[in-house]
């Protein structure tokens, strides 16, 4: 993707300065056929490791959106891979303000997957993962500022001890089978492949995974379960409501990596790159995470006229308002209700929230 690649520079107090390239090949056999490729190859200067992450996949099917892959990691990784602080702010907030959020662990791992329309409106998708997951401690102290006033915190996430069982290393050899089903399921067709479009249904799903200890010790040891229901549908003129439930359990948690907890988006920051959808404004990075079980509910209106835009001047912008309450019940964080009203595209750069 070029010699010069600024969204492969990277730092943090775990790897320090990293850089890398990426590499992408995309080969259309015929109109049936898609392979894909791509390798992302760094260097962590100050862990004195490589990174590497390469992600094939092969489209088949078009009409049942066949997709199979192998996903392939040597790297570090959030803890909470998913929806954790983006990369580029915890470095500003690293060098600027000597104040380290994001917390690390070496993921190494291959994975298999397929996803397949078993028939329309009904995805069934399926992987199966071998790896390990180790810990890793600070590399570096460096900051631009502050360096006399304040420390960085250790690489624990959240309120764990460096001793906590869930960030011992572990092997992992774990298999995932997932529904999604959405009655009704509209699509076109385009270039021989088919298209979705969106339903007037909700998407229910149905999620199991379970990890498999090959021995008593060393191994992650888990399984859960995961049920929920989304949708995403018109309220009028311009106007979008967004709205989810999920529930989970864990049925066991004999021995799991915390990197495996279900973890919830936060976003504590008063400025961020990780945008405002889904997140937990009022709670800590990590604070919102459980190895038990979890309810949780959100609902977004997005219109183009909510509160403020009726007013004069706001009303000639071309920016957007939103209006959502948030609900999360875990034993480690009971009744987390979160109301929030957001401006959002201001100038297509930048969302403004408030969130009680």
């Amino acid at each position: 993707d070029g010699l010069i690649d600024l969204d492969q520079l990277g730092y943090n107090t775990v790897d320090g300065l990293s850089y890398g390239q990426s590499f992408s090949i995309n080969w259309k056999a015929d109109s049936v056929h898609t392979f894909r490729s791509r390798l992302v190859a760094a260097y962590a200067f100050h862990r004195n490791a490589p990174m590497l992450t390469w992600n094939t996949d092969l489209l088949y099917a078009p009409m049942a959106r066949g997709k199979a892959a192998l996903y392939l990691n040597y790297t570090s990784s959030d803890f909470n891979g998913s929806t954790g602080i983006p990369g580029f702010t915890n470095m500003a907030y690293t060098l600027f303000l000597r104040e380290n959020y994001l917390k690390k662990y070496e993921h190494i791992d291959a994975t298999l997957y397929n996803r397949i329309d078993v028939s329309n409106g009904f995805v069934l998708t399926t992987s199966a993962t071998y790896g390990r997951q180790n810990n890793l401690v600070n590399n570096t102290d460096f900051s631009f500022f502050f360096s006399n006033e304040r420390d960085f915190t250790p690489n624990t996430p959240g309120a764990l001890a460096a001793d906590d069982p869930s960030l011992s290393g572990f092997q992992k050899l774990m298999g995932v089978i997932r529904l999604d089903i959405t009655p009704n399921q509209p699509y076109t067709v385009r270039t021989y492949r088919k298209d979705l479009r969106e339903s007037k249904w909700p998407t229910f799903s149905l999620e199991y995974r379970h990890a498999f200890p090959v021995e008593n010790v060393g191994w992650s040891d888990f399984s859960l379960l995961t049920l929920g229901i989304r949708q995403s549908m018109e309220a009028g003129l311009l106007s979008t409501l967004d709205w989810s439930v999920e529930s989970g359990c864990f049925l066991n948690n004999s021995a799991i990596h915390y990197s495996d907890f279900r973890h919830f988006k936060s976003s504590p920051l008063y400025i961020d790159m990780a945008g405002f959808d889904n997140a937990l404004m009022l709670m800590d990075y990590y604070e919102a995470s459980t190895a038990d079980y979890w309810v949780t509910a959100d609902v977004k209106l997005n219109a183009s006229y909510l509160l403020i835009k009726f007013l004069p001047w706001f009303s000639e912008r071309l920016w957007k308002e939103s209006l959502g309450i948030t609900y999360l019940y875990t034993p480690q964080t009971p009744h987390y209700v979160q109301v929030a009203y957001s401006l959002d595209e201001i100038f297509f750069l930048m969302d403004l929230g408030v969130y009680v």
